[in-house]
């Protein structure tokens, strides 16, 4: 295992997170084992002033007691532009080829980065890979540990589209822990700037479809908790808009014509 991990970026997006939230994410990453240095890009969508002081003073903590963390970039747009024109625009300021995304209201394991730059590194034809995640949520003063999910630890282009017209299954993975190689995100044409949601999703499909796999870490105990709460997309009355969205770009992928012929059948994990 890597010990001295450099050269790797950290990105988040955040709008109007609670900042307690924020805060046990942060915590989260000074608790990573194994990083020497790294940049931290947070992207703030246009978050109320209250909330954007106290990001910065906690940002500004991160950078005192963090010695890992050897550069913040924290850029504010004057405007909500919604996930996926945040993302867009984290992956064009990240300066290393190997980037991490850190969801603002998660909280990562220890050896969350570790595991997923040594898979990644060790895996040439790896472009990105994410992982099994076990949901939370916090009811009063107690935590409440809830499902995991259980992704294929491969899935080829040729698998989804088997399943996916079998089943019209979409959760082959898991956005808030995906590791990817920013030159194969950028191949694809980065993050759509248009979606509001459905990003991860929809850029999954496209590197899926141009690199033949994507990867999922089936490691114990789970890489990230991800927390439950009211404003969850996903668990929202808004999760049948996100469903169709990605639904929509699904099928246009998978009934392109011009997909070009071979994809990758032999690899090691």
């Amino acid at each position: 295992m890597n010990n001295c991990i450099t050269d790797i970026s950290i990105y988040s997006s955040i709008y109007d997170t609670n900042p307690l939230y924020f805060e046990e994410t942060l915590n989260s990453l000074k608790s990573q084992i194994g990083i020497y240095e790294c940049e931290l890009i947070v992207i703030d969508d246009g978050s109320s002033d209250k909330n954007t002081e106290q990001y910065q003073v906690l940002l500004n903590d991160l950078k005192e007691n963090c010695s890992f963390v050897k550069k913040i970039i924290y850029k504010k747009l004057d405007k909500n532009q919604g996930v996926g024109y945040s993302a867009n625009i984290a992956v064009l300021l990240c300066n290393y080829e190997i980037v991490f995304r850190m969801d603002t209201d998660d909280i990562m394991s220890p050896s969350r980065i570790q595991e997923q730059y040594n898979f990644i590194i060790n895996h040439p034809n790896c472009m990105l890979c994410s992982g099994d995640i076990r949901e939370f949520k916090v009811i009063g003063n107690n935590i409440k540990i809830l499902q995991k999910t259980n992704h294929p630890n491969i899935i080829t282009w040729s698998k989804f589209k088997e399943e996916y017209r079998k089943s019209n299954n979409i959760w082959f993975y898991n956005g808030p822990l995906f590791c990817f190689r920013k030159s194969a995100v950028l191949s694809v044409g980065n993050y759509n700037k248009k979606l509001r949601f459905g990003e991860d999703g929809e850029l999954f499909v496209r590197i899926l479809k141009k690199y033949g796999l994507v990867y999922n870490l089936k490691i114990m105990p789970v890489l990230l908790l991800y927390r439950l709460h009211d404003n969850n997309l996903t668990k929202s009355p808004q999760k049948n808009n996100y469903e169709s969205i990605l639904h929509s770009y699904i099928r246009k992928h998978i009934e392109d014509t011009n997909e070009k012929n071979g994809e990758i059948v032999s690899f090691t994990y």
